[in-house]
């Protein structure tokens, strides 16, 4: 379809392919006036975009595919959002836009054609895109959205000791964003069940006990995409009808009985002895 308005040629339903285009202005006292277009038509590839995940901090590679093999005319890095152009490989030179402070964190490796962000902050999150041109004039483009994390650290256990022989078990972290929790008895993973339940969110976890049982190891899991981490707790106490019970774990109770007794009975023999001795 060929629709001219205010001296503007629309083509809709471009095909692969050139071609050249004259435009001639007669005005009122019948002199001309031409103007020569030139008309390049190339394949784009439109691919979706691939996630990749960054940690703060850190650094990231957003590697293209080669199409092309190694008949590599240019590629141009640029961000959809916000528009902005980064670098640009043309014929073996490499070329970087922007502020100064962002062009000292990226690179273009001629190699594989990847993009380096280093020291990775949140205003990197966006999606990017590559343009590459092979020898044959075929453009591919590439996008990419880039998510950019922090990473978990310091993960810690907190409890508390409630009546009705509930235990209320707390998983924190000091760092990290959009961290998942999950609870395990030793290499059980916890669901929730007559014993344990499990808050919505997964950060708490309650213990209900109608009976004194054998202490446990609890670990809690912390992670996002960048990360992971995990900490432990081993119950000390348990519940015995609706007070803390002496541990089950660690010494056992009677070890403590007869660990008393045997102390006594050698203050007695002590005492008997001194009292013997000040008889003579």
């Amino acid at each position: 379809m060929v629709k001219i308005s205010s001296w503007e040629l629309q083509i809709s339903g471009l095909e692969k392919g050139a071609g050249v285009y004259e435009i001639i202005v007669t005005n009122d006292s019948g002199g001309e006036t031409m103007e020569r277009f030139k008309l390049d038509v190339y394949v784009q590839n439109q691919a979706a975009r691939l996630p990749v995940n960054g940690s703060l901090g850190q650094s990231v590679y957003l590697t293209p595919e080669n199409p092309h093999g190694s008949k590599i005319e240019e590629v141009f890095w640029k961000r959809s959002s916000p528009r902005l152009r980064i670098a640009r490989y043309m014929k073996g030179d490499v070329e970087y836009f922007g502020a100064e402070d962002y062009r000292k964190r990226i690179k273009l490796h001629p190699g594989n054609f990847s993009l380096q962000i280093s020291d990775l902050q949140r205003a990197d999150t966006g999606d990017y895109e590559t343009v590459v041109t092979g020898n044959s004039e075929v453009e591919v483009t590439e996008r990419f959205k880039l998510d950019v994390y922090e990473p978990v650290t310091g993960t810690k256990i907190s409890y508390q000791i409630m009546e009705n022989c509930n235990i209320t078990l707390s998983c924190s972290v000091n760092t990290g964003d959009n961290t998942s929790f999950s609870w395990w008895r030793g290499q059980e993973a916890l669901r929730n069940d007559s014993i344990h339940h499990l808050s919505e969110n997964g950060q708490e976890l309650q213990l209900h006990f109608t009976a004194q049982i054998e202490c446990n190891v609890y670990k809690c899991e912390t992670r996002n995409p960048v990360s992971e981490d995990t900490a432990h707790i081993k119950l000390s106490h348990v519940c015995n009808g609706n007070k803390p019970a002496e541990p089950s774990c660690g010494f056992p109770y009677t070890v403590k009985i007869i660990s008393s007794v045997i102390i006594l009975t050698i203050l007695l023999s002590i005492i008997v002895i001194v009292h013997v001795i000040s008889k003579r």
